[in-house]
């Protein structure tokens, strides 16, 4: 019996040294199939065997071109281009049959070269903050196409050609915290959308909308949406046919308790992040109130950036003397943030009876979120303007007026 028990034994071991032995073979090999992909990260380089470059990564070189040699990479598999000043790509990117990964995020493209179309493998394709106005069509072709990014771009509507892309799992339309132009303001979505079935994850922040199509309810491979700082004025009905949903992030803009608590319920399975605070882009009105030798009331209108603690603004207003009945047509940049810090630069022109003049006005002070106390010196440029507050205490509140929310959150 331990005779048979030993040779049991022994043939257990051996087997189990054959496994780790074919086990190590197999590491090794992947290890050398991994090793022989180099990253080429110089154009030079890459083109002194451009038939062993499989990996190309030549981001944040400030490019303005690329060479149409591109096309002489026939086996190029990834392409990374992110971060230059690329205002377009080359045709002859077309002739990368093999490309699985094309990163041109943070450039200038308008749109794509012709044959663009025919790059079957491409499975990933980042374009991210370029300005592109609409998607270009040569994208809605590409079957194998698995993660789109289009984020902060200049698009206005997604088309229902956007569910030609059968195989999409990722999807990123967000606007991209865009201050003073473009990003996408997508306001709705395409009566469609619900075609695409194999999508895992989307991501739609920023953007203007408030309802979402009945088909949405169909995306049921979907794990993970993002709709935050959008404009619903309701938890959208259709994410409660979402059965594999596992997380969602939506701006609570005012949702009841009982609302809320009532698709909690309904949705074990997802983790609700409701987000209370606004980010983005607003057009707030600037009220504010002004204290020095003399009194001064002003009201204007503003265009805002919020993230986090950070706020920051440019905004035109107009300004009274409540005592002497100077105006003044004033011009702003503001800044809030890094804990309750606020600063300020502003432009005034006065208009008076005898003389108009400019002036220059810094603040320094504190403040939180939309409102600010500081203290402001005036650098007129003008003599004889004694109806002017050279030393000033201001007070300023921004009323968000497009998207309203309250300016104390």
């Amino acid at each position: 019996m331990k005779q048979t028990f030993l040779v049991i034994s022994l043939i257990f071991l051996d087997l189990c040294y054959v496994s780790a032995q074919n086990l190590l073979e197999k590491v090794k090999k992947a290890a050398s199939v991994f090793a022989s992909d180099t990253t080429y990260h110089s154009w030079a380089e890459a083109l002194k065997n451009p038939e062993k470059v499989t990996v190309l990564d030549l981001g944040g070189q400030k490019l303005q071109n690329l060479s149409p040699q591109i096309g002489l990479l026939k086996n190029l598999q990834q392409l990374t281009l992110s971060d230059n000043e690329l205002k377009s790509l080359p045709p002859e990117i077309a002739q990368l049959k093999r490309l699985k990964w094309l990163d041109v995020y943070n450039n200038q493209l308008s749109e794509l070269p012709i044959g663009f179309a025919q790059l079957d493998s491409l499975e990933y394709l980042d374009l991210g903050w370029n300005r592109l106005k609409t998607i270009p069509e040569a994208i809605y072709t590409i079957k194998n196409l698995k993660h789109l990014y289009l984020y902060g771009n200049q698009l206005k509507k997604l088309p229902e050609a956007i569910t030609q892309l059968q195989n999409l799992e990722v999807l990123r339309l967000g606007r991209g915290l865009v201050f003073l132009g473009g990003g996408n303001r997508l306001k709705k979505l395409p009566d469609n959308f619900g075609k695409l079935g194999k999508l895992q994850e989307l991501y739609l922040p920023d953007n203007q909308l408030n309802t979402l199509p009945e088909t949405f309810a169909q995306l049921k491979s979907l794990k993970h949406l993002d709709l935050n700082h959008n404009r619903f004025g309701q938890i959208p009905a259709q994410i409660e046919g979402l059965d594999s949903l596992r997380y969602l992030s939506i701006w609570n803009r005012g949702f009841s308790a009982k609302s809320r608590g009532e698709v909690t319920q309904k949705m074990p399975q997802t983790r609700f992040d409701w987000q209370e605070d606004y980010e983005g882009v607003l057009w707030g009105l600037q009220a504010g109130f002004q204290q020095g030798k003399y009194s001064v009331a002003e009201l204007g209108i503003l265009k805002g950036f919020k993230k986090d603690i950070l706020f920051f603004g440019l905004g035109a207003s107009a300004e009274l003397n409540l005592n002497t009945r100077l105006t003044g047509v004033k011009l702003s940049a503001i800044a809030h943030g890094l804990t309750i810090f606020s600063t300020g630069l502003h432009t005034i022109y006065y208009l008076s009876p005898t003389q108009n003049s400019l002036a220059l006005r810094p603040e320094i002070g504190i403040g939180w979120g939309l409102w600010s106390i500081n203290y402001g010196y005036n650098i007129v440029f003008a003599k004889g303007m004694e109806s002017v507050n050279r030393h000033l205490v201001s007070a300023r509140l921004i009323v968000p007026i497009a998207p309203f929310f309250s300016p104390f959150k």
